[in-house]
Order: C-alpha cells, then sequence, then structure tokens
C-alpha cells in the first residue's frame, strides 16, 4: 500500500459540486455576442466585406460545419490595421470552429521561402504540394499568398480544410523538367 491519498469518488453531492463548478467556468469564460464571435443564428459570421475589398481571399465556410466565427486584419507587429494602410506588411486571421475543433487560417501576401522551413516536413496532399509540422500546422503558397493553418481538431477536419483553401496549380510536364533541369544545373554549378 502507498501512502499517497488516493482521490475518493464524488458522492452525489461532489457530484453536484463538479457541475457547477464546470457550469460557472463556462459562464466566466464566455464571449458575450457582438464581441468578435457570432451568435448560432447570425448567418455569415463576421462581416469580411472589408477583408474581400481589400482583396483578402476569405471564404465563409469550410467543410465539415466550419463556419467563420472571427475574422480580422492586423499588422505584422499585431497593431490591428486602422484603414486606409497598404495590404503589404499585414496579414488576416480567420477563425473556424464546428463548435468542437477550431481551425485558425493566416493569409499573408508574399511568396512561401521553403528554405526556412527545416523543422517542417514536405507532402503531397490533394495534389499540391504543403508543408506539415504535425497535423494541425500545415503552411503553402497560392497565387500571391502564403497560408498557414493551425488547428485544434481531428486531422481528417485539418485535411478537408485545407483542401477547400486555395492552390496553386500543380505545374505541367515541362514545367517541371525545366524546374528539375535548373535545380540539376545549380546543384553541378555547387560543386564545381
Amino acid at each position: 500500500m502507498t501512502d499517497r491519498a488516493r482521490p475518493a469518488a464524488p458522492g452525489r453531492g461532489g457530484t453536484l459540486l463538479l457541475l457547477l463548478a464546470a457550469l460557472a467556468l463556462c459562464l466566466t469564460t464566455a464571449v458575450p455576442v457582438g464581441a468578435g464571435t457570432p451568435s448560432p443564428a447570425a448567418g455569415d459570421g463576421p462581416d469580411v466585406g472589408h477583408l474581400r475589398a481589400r482583396g483578402w481571399p476569405v471564404p465563409g465556410t469550410l467543410p465539415r460545419r466550419l463556419r467563420l466565427v472571427l475574422a480580422e486584419e492586423r499588422r505584422l507587429d499585431g497593431r490591428p490595421v486602422t484603414g486606409g494602410e497598404d495590404t503589404d506588411g499585414t496579414y488576416v486571421h480567420l477563425g473556424y470552429s464546428d463548435g468542437e475543433s477550431v481551425v485558425s487560417v493566416f493569409i499573408q501576401k508574399g511568396r512561401l521561402d521553403a528554405t526556412s522551413l527545416s523543422d517542417w516536413h514536405v507532402r503531397e496532399r490533394f495534389g499540391h504540394t504543403i508543408w506539415v509540422r504535425d497535423p494541425g500546422n500545415v503552411i503553402w503558397s497560392s497565387g500571391d499568398y502564403v497560408y498557414t493553418v493551425l488547428a485544434d481538431a481531428p486531422a481528417d477536419v485539418v485535411d478537408a480544410a485545407v483542401a477547400a483553401l486555395p492552390h496553386d496549380a500543380e505545374p505541367g510536364l515541362w514545367e517541371r523538367l525545366a524546374r528539375n533541369v535548373d535545380r540539376a544545373l545549380t546543384w553541378m554549378g555547387r560543386l564545381g
């Protein structure tokens, strides 16, 4: 027998106390409607018209019943965008949820520098190249944007969300051949 005390199984009063504590926690941490999180009857969620007008690609929903619950544009230093500044040096944070899972999508203008992704693993999914750190951390480029997905969700939910977001079209045979020849010549130049 050990000297450690074992927690007692909650009796009737203990169970009620646990339920009341859980309810109190939920009520004190709830975000009021209108404070960035729409109520279930809020339709499309946050107003994203201003983001779309500024050229940001903002899907209103993602597969697996993921609804947009947060949409904000911020400067790279974290400060909010005040109005007329250029979208260079800013990013958009989109938050999606189905009530259980949370998927955050960060969109920034630019192209992905794959050489800086030393802790990430390149993967081919859905016919596209993406970089994965773990099932909930995914990054890729599409057009003039870099997409980063951070999720607290099952892998199939993350996969569905990533597949639904924009991706570059896969290069054709001649583009792939030219890219590989260029890589081989670069590699040979480093040897010489």
